[in-house]
């Protein structure tokens, strides 16, 4: 799941995040999740890239991936 809503805050700030069902929120609202939390605190966009029954590998391709085009 990607959560990743435009135009909240300025493009060029922005809270990643990669992992399991905890980072991604499973079983509250996605504003609610972990990632939004921090991200409204520091006035930053929410870029949740975590997917609940992944493994570390998977978190590992995914941040690889976003680490390599500069996100």
């Amino acid at each position: 799941m990607i959560y990743a809503p435009d135009g909240v805050y300025p493009e060029n700030k922005n809270v990643f995040s990669v992992g399991c069902s905890f980072t991604e929120g499973t079983g509250v609202k996605r504003e609610n999740n972990f990632t939004s939390e921090l991200a409204k605190k520091l006035k930053y966009n929410p870029r949740n890239y975590s997917a609940s029954g992944h493994s570390n590998q998977y978190i590992f391709i995914i941040y690889h991936k976003l680490y390599h085009i500069n996100l």
